[in-house]
């Protein structure tokens, strides 16, 4: 992508080629980064991937939320979500 993040984002946004975006980045997006692409996948209404890349950008709150509202199939990640976060009121969010 050649330090031409912004571009390559909206090339991949305009040709539905998010998912290669992402894993070019792989774990290592920055948090802008990963909230572009959060907020990209919550338009198209992706909930699971949306927590996914709020989650890398550090908002553990939004993306229990949606991890949530996906759920059996996303519990593992709400699971994860808590522990990383660390936070008695998320625990206590996704035990309600």
């Amino acid at each position: 992508m050649a330090k031409r993040s912004d571009e390559a984002f909206n090339l991949s946004k305009l040709h539905s080629q998010m998912d290669v975006y992402t894993a070019v980045l792989g774990d290592a997006i920055a948090p802008d980064d990963a909230l572009s692409v959060a907020q990209h996948y919550e338009a198209v209404h992706e909930l699971g991937l949306t927590g996914q890349f709020y989650a890398l950008c550090g908002q553990y709150p939004r993306a229990l939320k949606l991890f949530i509202q996906c759920g059996e199939k996303e519990v593992h990640r709400a699971i994860e979500i808590v522990g990383k976060a660390r936070s008695d009121s998320l625990t206590h969010t996704l035990i309600d």
